[in-house]
């Protein structure tokens, strides 16, 4: 194995994100940069508000609004 350019040897990048993974961290950041507006979170990530409610549904600590 050779080294990096700064002579330190090379880091390993970490694991790839499993499908899931990386559909909560898109939901998770679509509902902040929407401020909870779940309509404008749908839209940014080109998914029906129907469809953006059922991944809700299927994790529930991704909800940053207050529905009581």
């Amino acid at each position: 194995m050779g080294t990096a350019a700064n002579g330190a040897a090379p880091v390993a990048p970490p694991p790839p994100l499993s499908v899931e993974e990386n559909e909560k961290r898109l939901l998770r950041q679509a509902l902040m940069e929407s401020r909870g507006n779940r309509t404008q979170a749908a839209k940014l990530m080109g998914i029906s508000r129907r469809t953006l409610h059922r991944k809700l549904a299927q994790w529930p600590e991704l909800d940053v609004t207050d529905r009581g």
